[in-house]
């Protein structure tokens, strides 16, 4: 997020506000550490560090089941994520129409549906479609719920971002003799899409730890394949331990892929993108 968006969107905090936040990001972390220290602590004392319950992990039909379980997880989220995108998008293009019909019926689902845990929805593709008739596969009804809930929190994020744009970009579209859908398509959206892409990046780590719901339907993801796996080896700890581990992975190099590309994107939309030829000595003067 580059400074202009952040001005637009909260007002940045002064020298006290800054201390105070890093002497409140120090007080937590110190916390954090000392909580994390207990608990190993208390597993060791229980025999929980001990090596052989942890070297069944490192056997190769271990770690294919679990590579098996990761695959099924980012693939429902990619799926989940795309579907959830495009959905939110035309929910937040949408909502902020002129047409006060269509903005208010979209505003009431989309306030709905964002209050509705996504385990509830899961339960309605599970129980309730089939009772009239309509079946889907395990993976597409995690994939529904999933996207049914994340879409409005997609387009709410959006929303904002419209919102915070100047409204004379809106306007001189329309007096260059551009119709709304338009001005809306290609100078406003882009901009508002770009503005939100911290936001969407946190929404899409959110989406991923969200298809651990599978568990409940029983379909194939990893929390799933580690509860199996902490079945069989009697490691119920162990196993779920390992997935932690493996979820934080995932999420932060997620971030840190996504974050980056954001970061070279704003860089070649202002222009200063690195050079790739560097100068090191001076050219000489033409006569």
């Amino acid at each position: 997020m580059n400074v202009d968006t952040a001005h637009r969107l909260f007002n940045a905090p002064g020298p006290k506000g800054q201390k105070r936040a890093e002497l409140y990001s120090a007080l937590s972390l110190v916390i954090i550490l000392g909580l994390i220290s207990l608990a190993l602590i208390n597993f060791g004392a229980h025999g929980g560090l001990d090596p052989e319950r942890w070297l069944f992990i490192i056997q190769p039909e271990i770690l294919k089941f679990y590579g098996e379980g990761l695959v099924a997880t980012l693939k429902v989220t990619a799926v989940a994520g795309v579907f959830g995108l495009v959905l939110g998008s035309m929910l937040a293009i949408m909502r902020v129409s002129p047409n006060r019909a269509l903005s208010r019926t979209v505003g009431a689902y989309v306030e709905v549906t964002r209050s509705l845990p996504t385990l509830l929805v899961l339960y309605f593709t599970l129980l309730l479609l089939p009772y009239y008739g309509i079946t889907m596969p395990i993976f597409w009804q995690l994939v529904a719920a999933m996207t049914i809930t994340n879409a409005s929190m997609i387009a709410e994020i959006l929303r904002g971002c419209i919102l915070a744009l100047p409204k004379g970009q809106m306007e001189a579209g329309l007096a260059l003799g551009a119709t709304r859908g338009t001005t809306m398509r290609t100078v406003i959206f882009p901009q508002a899409f770009t503005d939100s892409m911290p936001a969407l990046i946190a929404q899409l780590i959110f989406l991923l730890k969200s298809s651990t719901l599978g568990y409940v339907i029983s379909y194939n993801e990893l929390l799933f394949k580690s509860r199996v796996i902490g079945e069989f080896s009697e490691e119920i700890v162990t196993a779920m331990i390992f997935v932690v581990v493996i979820f934080l992975v995932v999420n932060v190099t997620v971030g840190r892929a996504l974050l980056f590309l954001h970061g070279r994107y704003e860089r070649s939309q202002r222009g200063d993108a690195p050079r790739k030829k560097r100068i090191t000595h001076a050219e000489p003067a033409l006569a």
